[in-house]
């Protein structure tokens, strides 16, 4: 009779994990924290972004998908990338993103780029 209850506690407790995704689907936020350009004649002309993903969740996140949209003085780049990473629950990783851009007259700025979307594994 104990190990009949002792059986079902666990299949209450597997169930209730597999209805409440809070504990087990990975959450968090990616947010901008710089742009640098290079300002000399190099090729390929660009510069790189700084993202700072944070894992708000219960459970890791082992990887991040983040979609961004930057917009220079002559045309829009959409940036995709996924990002491998192993990020604790509460812990943060910072990540920097090379970007070409197809001339080298192209400028661009902190405040002309948008995360459009993001998602975590």
């Amino acid at each position: 009779m104990k190990g009949l209850y002792i059986l079902s506690l666990a299949a209450l407790i597997l169930l209730e994990s597999c209805y409440n995704p809070e504990i087990w689907e990975p959450s968090g936020t990616v947010t901008l924290l710089a742009y640098w350009q290079e300002t000399e004649e190099v090729y390929p002309p660009g510069g790189e972004i700084t993202l700072k993903i944070e894992n708000t969740g219960k459970s890791y996140i082992s990887s991040a998908t983040v979609l961004i949209l930057l917009t220079t003085n002559l045309r829009e780049y959409y940036l995709s990338q996924q990002i491998s990473c192993s990020i604790p629950p509460g812990k943060s990783y910072i990540y920097t993103l090379p970007v070409t851009f197809s001339g080298a007259e192209e400028k661009a700025s902190l405040e002309e780029i948008e995360i459009i979307q993001y998602y975590f594994e």
